[in-house]
């Protein structure tokens, strides 16, 4: 079927409201804005389904939400699994509660007891909420720290881990023929679902998994009497009360960007709400302006990813990388637990080498997978399961870390309380975050990083810029690059070791540098992450430049050529 046989097909639906009808008549004639929602179908990538919400199978609304959850249904039923139990949870994003409810009322014809976070919680939560409830799986409704107008669609398996391509592709074989035309009624009985008892509604839960948190992080907090001021805003997604209630718990000052504090899918303040992004923390530059805080701290919607601000000898407020802060967490984690044998800090294969120095330096193991939480989660399985292993750390270079073995992804809430406590260690000896972190440098040697993200405008039918650049990169292997000469080119497409198929490119430079390609498994993007190394600071932020320049040559080399 073409694009407009498919969006034709939809407008004959009789299942359709008001809003799903007036929507689909106002694409009539725009034949660029249905070729871009039904031309193309949703697929599972890095993190699940993720895309712009709105009518069409490349879209996300209750339909595809609906076949999707089929999926993770069949899925389910070919594994055999034991328990019919599966958990699902929602950020703060619009038709999060839409979307929660057509999940659970298809599992729950389906045959599956649902439990169903009744306000919206934080991934974290959820993928805790999996390994507490004994659940074959779980859903969360988020689009992490997209822009407002996307959603998306996390399934973890029982660990409480997001599936792993094997998984991924039996849950698509699953859903492929609902996305394809195959009818699946949508019953609008949820509430009748609930009051069966089919559907449980999950609330007062919450404490024991902050009763988790507090009990993982608080031995590390060994500097209690110091106070501390926290400035924190949870760009108005879930992490708000969670964090809020941990920290002050733990006896730290919290002081909140009102404006930010309340969930609201709209994000009325900020167009993305990722703390990766400089935007992300001008509310809490003013905040800090009028009231004095110590440290500054962002999640985002759905509270999985944290950034974080300190000051430096000059009182000027610095953001700290995502690189950077797993580098000080491994620092704070050696001075405060220990380091004994078989303790391993898991991180990806384009997180920078700085942390991992750090990590080897201190005496920890280091493991190292692919870029995804779920690869990061499934080898902290592995290692809780190892009697002679004990695991320290995940991290990756996007501001994701989990301490702890209580959840399978990262967690902003339990890195909330672990960064205070750092901090708090460090003010007790008149120190801040920035002397940690030069201090751990001095030891551990000079790096630079950088992610460059390019972002392309796809259009179905068309191949997109990101699959150009890594055949043409595959077909032609440089040599150097910023006349730096590669000494090593690893393609991780075929596999390599213990490491499943994944489309990544790394090359390693004879000055100690790393720089790896990847396309984005869930946006339009293309992404090169650089781990520059350089006799001092300035020389590794020199080589960084240039390697992000050689960077964007090859994709203007890439782009011109497919445009002529």
């Amino acid at each position: 079927m073409t694009a407009m046989d498919t969006y034709q097909a939809w407008c004959a639906r009789d299942d359709l409201n008001e809003r799903e009808r007036a929507e689909l008549a106002a694409m009539a004639g725009d034949a660029l804005a249905i070729t871009k929602a039904f031309g193309a179908t949703l697929s599972f990538g890095t993190a699940g389904l993720r895309g712009i919400m709105g009518m069409g199978p490349n879209c996300l609304n209750r339909f595809t939400i609906a076949w999707a959850t089929a999926g993770i249904a069949g899925w389910l039923a070919e594994r055999g699994d034991s328990s019919r139990r599966v958990v699902i949870s929602t950020d703060s994003r619009l038709n999060h509660a839409l979307f929660a409810e057509t999940a659970a009322s298809v599992l729950a014809h389906a045959g599956f007891e649902v439990l169903l976070w009744q306000m919206p919680a934080a991934t974290p939560i959820l993928s805790w909420s999996v390994r507490h409830f004994g659940a074959a799986a779980g859903i969360m409704i988020t689009a992490s720290h997209n822009p407002r107008d996307y959603n998306g669609y996390k399934a973890y398996d029982a660990n409480g881990c997001q599936l792993l391509a094997a998984d991924a592709d039996c849950v698509t074989k699953h859903s492929a023929p609902y996305f394809a035309g195959k009818d699946l009624p949508l019953a609008g009985d949820f509430d009748v679902l609930v009051a069966a008892g089919k559907v449980r509604l999950l609330a007062s839960e919450l404490d024991d998994y902050l009763a988790t948190v507090r009990e993982t992080v608080r031995p590390l907090q060994t500097a209690a009497a110091t106070p501390l001021a926290i400035g924190y805003t949870p760009l108005h997604g879930v992490g708000g009360a969670p964090v809020r209630q941990i920290l002050e718990g733990a006896g730290f000052t919290v002081r909140v960007v009102e404006s930010q504090f309340a969930p609201d899918g709209h994000f009325p303040t900020i167009a993305t709400p990722n703390p990766e992004l400089a935007v992300a923390f001008d509310g809490l530059f003013a905040l800090a302006a009028e009231t004095p805080c110590d440290i500054l701290i962002a999640t985002d919607p759905d509270s999985d990813r944290l950034g974080v601000a300190a000051k430096d000898a000059h009182g000027q407020w610095q953001r700290i990388s995502g690189n950077d802060l797993g580098a000080l967490l491994i620092d704070f984690l050696a001075e405060g637990r220990g380091v004994h044998p078989g303790d391993a800090v898991v991180t990806t294969i384009v997180t920078s080498e700085f942390g991992k120095e750090a990590a080897r330096y201190h005496g920890f193991d280091v493991e190292e997978t692919f870029t995804g939480f779920k690869y990061i989660g499934n080898c902290v399985t592995e290692i809780v399961n190892d009697p002679h292993r004990q695991f320290v750390l995940g991290y990756e270079e996007s501001y994701g870390y989990l301490y702890g073995d209580h959840a399978r992804d990262k967690d902003a809430i339990v890195t909330a309380y672990l960064v205070a406590a750092m901090a708090q260690c460090d003010k007790a000896r008149g120190k801040s975050l920035l002397d940690r972190l030069a201090a751990l440098k001095d030891k551990v040697g000079a790096f630079a990083d950088a992610l460059i993200n390019v972002v392309f405008d796809p259009v179905p039918g068309q191949a997109a810029i990101s699959d150009l650049v890594m055949a043409s990169l595959r077909r032609q292997p440089p040599t150097a690059l910023a006349d730096i000469p590669i000494e090593k080119n690893i393609d991780y497409i075929t596999g390599l070791n213990t490491l499943p198929k994944e489309n990544v490119l790394q090359y390693k430079l004879a000055d100690g540098s790393i720089v790896s390609f990847r396309p984005s498994g869930t946006e339009p993007k293309m992404k090169c992450y650089i781990s520059a190394r350089g006799v001092t600071p300035a020389a590794a932020e020199k080589t960084k430049n240039d390697l992000a320049e050689a960077f964007h040559q090859i994709v203007s080399r890439v782009k011109e050529a497919a445009s002529s």
